[in-house]
């Protein structure tokens, strides 16, 4: 949809550029080892005022495998969050992330060299922000990104209880992350979700249970959706059901990223927020519609 295509992600393709060049630098030729050397973390390096490297050990992979993974998952998570929240402040986060680990390498005096913990932050805070998108794991099965996340997290944190300093280090870089998060957002993650749906259900218990009883609604907007991409104008039945399921969504919950939805996988029809998500998608393509209709022959 255009209005999502307009969204810059001028910092995502240059961090991915970086993870490239500083591949091809430390895997080939007689310089790879000094230059793996000179990038990691290492508190001698940072005492003499090498201070890049506690950004550079970052973009250290171990391989072509590994670098080719690290793109995949990077695009995918970073470029919804540069969408959401702004180049400023996405670089915010990724730096905030990246120095928190490597000043914790260099205090503790654990040499650091991988990305894992600005992946893993910004995995996590992807799904804070839009738990309920959807990645498709080995492009067939599909899960919600806040069920990933929280499976992820769970054995990063494991792998650093395992790794001694070196892993409280790259603790450091995801803690300092989720920090930042929450200062900027001034709420802990999914705790006002369920605070929402508490006080929503205590106030009104019958509506509450209305809106988790909407099945037959969502078959016929996935059928709004198909008729729709197929060429057929709207009715105004089919925006008064539209408008319904709007009604019936959780103001208190944030949307998933657009890049995830779809009336035809197993996750979205369900989701109490397929109504938001749905007028979001509309609203997009009768943008597009409208820049794409001719404005007028010139005159010869």
């Amino acid at each position: 949809m255009h209005a999502f295509r307009d969204r810059s992600y001028g910092a995502v393709w240059f961090l991915l550029g970086l993870f490239v060049v500083v591949g091809a630098v430390t895997w080939t030729g007689d310089m790879a080892a000094t230059a793996q050397g000179a990038l990691e973390v290492t508190r001698e390096g940072v005492i003499r005022g090498e201070v890049w490297r506690l950004v550079t050990y970052a973009f250290l992979t171990g391989g072509p495998l590994s670098l080719i993974f690290t793109l995949l998952v990077f695009y995918y998570i970073a470029a919804p969050l540069e969408a959401a929240w702004g180049t400023r402040r996405f670089l915010t986060l990724f730096a905030v992330s990246v120095i928190g680990g490597g000043l914790t390498g260099a205090l503790v005096n654990a040499p650091l060299a991988g990305g894992w913990a600005p992946t893993m932050t910004l995995m996590l805070i992807h799904g804070f922000m839009f738990p309920d998108s959807v990645i498709y794991l080995f492009f067939i099965l599909p899960i919600r990104v806040k069920t990933l996340a929280i499976v992820l997290t769970a054995l990063y944190l494991a792998g650093c209880t395992v790794m001694g300093l070196k892993g409280l280090a790259f603790f450091a870089g995801l803690f300092c992350g989720v920090i930042y998060y929450v200062l900027v957002t001034r709420s802990i993650p999914w705790v006002r979700k369920a605070k929402h749906r508490i006080v929503e259900t205590a106030a009104n218990p019958m509506n509450a249970i209305r809106n988790y009883s909407t099945t037959r609604m969502m078959e016929e907007a996935r059928q709004i959706m198909r008729r729709r991409d197929s060429g057929s104008p709207l009715t105004p039945e089919d925006r008064s059901l539209i408008e319904e399921l709007i009604k019936r969504s959780d103001p208190g919950e944030e949307l998933c990223s657009p890049y995830s939805f779809s009336p035809d996988n197993t996750i979205c029809p369900p989701c109490r927020q397929f109504g938001r998500c749905l007028r979001r998608y509309l609203q997009a393509a009768e943008e597009d519609a409208a820049e794409s209709k001719p404005t007028g022959s010139r005159a010869s």
